[in-house]
């Protein structure tokens, strides 16, 4: 039996489902078949970029609040709070790691 060649397939150039989308949208829009806003012609080329984004941005925030309230609890109750207020802190950052990582 001879050597079969194994080649090896890229999806790298490829331009996939939301790119076909796109170009569907874009034909049908300069078509005038659809009369959307452009916002949403490109929609399928920005809206998956955006999901991680938007998550970036919500944990952001939640770690904001989060600081916020361990420095309102300090400012209320003293400095003697603090080692009790940075440990609430970590553990509600390694449950939001461990539920990040089960994602």
């Amino acid at each position: 039996m001879g050597k079969r060649k194994h080649r090896k397939y890229s999806l790298a150039g490829t331009i996939g489902f939301c790119g076909l989308l796109a170009i569907l949208f874009i034909a049908l829009k300069l078509t005038g078949e659809i009369d959307w806003n452009w916002l949403w012609v490109v929609s399928p080329i920005w809206i998956l970029p955006a999901i991680p984004l938007c998550a970036v941005v919500v944990s952001l925030l939640m770690t904001l609040l989060l600081i916020a309230g361990i420095l309102l609890v300090v400012l209320c109750f003293g400095l003697a709070v603090l080692p009790i207020a940075l440990v609430i802190m970590l553990v509600l950052f390694a449950v939001a790691l461990v539920e990040h990582a089960s994602t």
